[in-house]
């Protein structure tokens, strides 16, 4: 293997199909044992609004890999995008499973449809992916240190939480690889293409957050608030930043990595005050 690795050639595509591959860890959520946990611990758990939205999104996203998977005649992408689809269905599984062992109920879901133009289906979601795991990672790092979360129940979140760095890292190089592949002609319309869909996944993000403050102002409960004592965004930033390099550095370094989230998180944490007392904005302490 040679140390220059040229993006769409056979060997890229070896390597960033074999990393998701290899690095799968094959386990049943069925055989989760759920840490026991307090009154408190389960109605701050339940007071999260997001856990439907959460499965339905992973069981989506199955479908949508199970299409593009079924769609491919190189057998080692339609292996690697089918088995981040069985990735993707199993974290639905496992948040259902958490949902059932705390007692919490949830609306049942509609059947998850296959779409109809599987590639773009893909290229949205790896870019909502990449949007969302970038914050996601900060705000798993900080709610872990602020015991928001009971440390059994970080620890069996743990490995979904690195399987997202591994999608988008795939991701990323697989919509590198295919533009690559892609006639001269073709490229511009393909990066147009990833345009809007990372404009429409960051819109989507957008109007979410904006539905969520509208829904919960005034009436959202306190156990689903973080207890921040020492929190800025500058301090937020720099977490979801270390976090994102943290996670994505164990894989081979010539592999592309999502870069405009982070820059655009790195050109705002220099625009912003500096962090107060304790400098990294982490969270402060579960309160006894």
């Amino acid at each position: 293997m040679s140390d220059r690795l040229v993006i769409g050639s056979d060997e890229h595509k070896n390597l960033f199909c074999r990393t998701l591959i290899d690095t799968h860890i094959p386990y049943d959520p069925g055989d989760i044992v759920w840490p026991a946990i307090d009154a408190r611990d389960r109605t701050r758990i339940a007071a999260l609004p997001f856990w439907p939205d959460a499965m339905r999104d992973e069981i989506n996203a199955m479908r949508k890999l199970e299409a593009l998977a079924a769609r491919q005649h190189d057998p080692l992408l339609a292996e690697a995008l089918a088995l981040q689809g069985r990735e993707e269905g199993r974290h639905g599984r496992i948040i259902g499973a958490m949902l059932r062992a705390y007692g919490i109920a949830v609306e049942p879901m509609a059947p998850a449809i296959a779409p109809r133009d599987a590639e773009w289906a893909y290229i949205k979601l790896g870019y909502g992916e990449c949007f969302d795991s970038f914050f996601a990672f900060g705000m798993f790092h900080l709610a872990g240190n602020a015991g928001f979360f009971p440390p059994a129940l970080v620890e069996v979140f743990e490995p979904i939480v690195q399987e997202e760095a591994r999608h988008i890292l795939f991701f990323q190089n697989w919509i590198s690889y295919v533009r690559a592949n892609r006639p001269a002609g073709h490229r511009a319309v393909h990066r147009l293409t990833s345009a809007r869909a990372l404009a429409l996944s960051v819109w989507s993000r957008m109007r979410i957050g904006l539905a969520l403050k509208r829904a919960n102002r005034g009436h959202a409960p306190a156990e689903a608030n973080f207890p921040v004592e020492r929190f800025s965004l500058r301090g937020f930033l720099e977490a979801c930043l270390a976090e994102n390099a943290r996670r994505l550095s164990p894989y081979d370094a010539r592999l592309l990595r999502p870069r405009l989230i982070p820059a655009l998180a790195t050109a705002a944490v220099g625009l912003l005050p500096a962090s107060g007392p304790g400098g990294t904005g982490e969270i402060g302490a579960r309160p006894a």
